[in-house]
């Protein structure tokens, strides 16, 4: 079991790219999900972001070039809204920490489209900007004035200026691995990680200047897919492609990141979110369809719990999944 007290009720939502819809996932016992009824969206969604208050949900639709809005009052209910048009084929999506605005990025447009939330059930997208090729992850920072987007043709990592974040600025890009696929960025802002599917590794990045940042000699990590860090910054999950693992790095250095443990979980993890005060990890399995629920209780001893079937093909590059009540 997970050690000490859950006080609040915990859920996730897992998007299911290859049935077109969302399942949310009770978490009252963490290591024993239920999976409550499927709730349809769009067309093949790629991923999906919960707003900081758990209120609402952001599910971008790869199939159907949009972004289906969830009401989340129900947390066991979703409701689908209108879906809102965006780029084709948008791969990642972040929400600001005070939920007024939202960034999706179109992999097959090579833009970012802001969403302005001011009602989060109704975004309103803006113009997009041009990025540059095969955008995928993109990962907002606290303070919500700059945002980093990667380049998967392109092996960079784009700088966004959100000044006015419903008018973002491009910024000179910056060279990672191979096949950068998501990035994320620590709760104080000060570094990020960039997964480099390609280049089997993941590039940290010091965030001093977050217009400009300053990338570290890349950290072996197997085909890397999907990062996402603790919120107490002590260590990151990473999930890899081909062989099926989860690594656990220590973040004692950010910008050198030292391995700890790797867990096997399903085939094709490509999903991966952290919570209940950084003492629970969920794994997505795109091949064999489930969720691996782990305990990080102790990060350095993993313990990986039986998987759950969800819906078919389930990931997400955004690891912004589990909300509370």
């Amino acid at each position: 079991m997970f050690s000490g007290r859950i006080v609040r009720h915990f859920y996730a939502l897992v998007p299911n790219y290859n049935s077109n819809n969302i399942i949310v996932l009770d978490l009252a016992n963490p290591s024993v999900p239920v999976a409550q009824a499927p709730v349809p969206v769009g067309t093949h969604p790629y991923g999906l972001a919960v707003a900081p208050n758990g209120r609402t949900a952001l599910v971008i639709n790869a199939g159907s070039n949009n972004v289906t809005p969830l009401d989340l009052s129900n947390p066991l209910v979703p409701v689908a809204q209108t879906p809102v048009s965006v780029g084709v084929a948008p791969q990642g999506v972040a929400i600001s920490s005070d939920g007024s605005f939202a960034l999706v990025s179109n992999n097959g447009s090579g833009t970012v489209t802001p969403l302005n939330l001011a009602n989060p059930l109704a975004p309103v997208a803006v113009p997009p900007v041009s990025v540059g090729s095969t955008p995928a992850g993109i990962a907002i920072a606290p303070n919500g004035l700059s945002a980093l987007v990667v380049r998967y043709s392109g092996n960079e990592v784009v700088p966004l200026n959100l000044a006015n974040p419903l008018a973002p600025v491009v910024r000179p890009s910056v060279a990672v691995g191979f096949g950068p696929t998501s990035v994320a960025i620590s709760s104080n802002g000060t570094f990020g990680l960039v997964t480099n599917l390609t280049g089997e590794s993941i590039t940290p990045l010091e965030l001093a200047n977050p217009l400009a940042p300053v990338a570290h000699t890349n950290v072996s990590a197997g085909s890397a897919t999907v990062v996402a860090i603790a919120s107490n910054r002590q260590f990151a999950l990473v999930v890899e492609l081909g062989l099926g693992r989860l690594f656990v790095f220590d973040l004692t250095n950010p910008l050198v990141p030292n391995l700890l443990a790797t867990v096997l979980v399903g085939l094709s993890p490509q999903g991966i979110a952290i919570a209940l005060e950084d003492r629970y990890g969920l794994v997505l399995n795109s091949e064999d369809n489930t969720v691996s629920p782990v305990d990080l209780s102790l990060p350095s001893f993993p313990l990986l719990h039986a998987a759950k079937a969800v819906g078919s093909y389930p990931l997400s590059l955004c690891p912004a999944l589990i909300f509370s009540r």
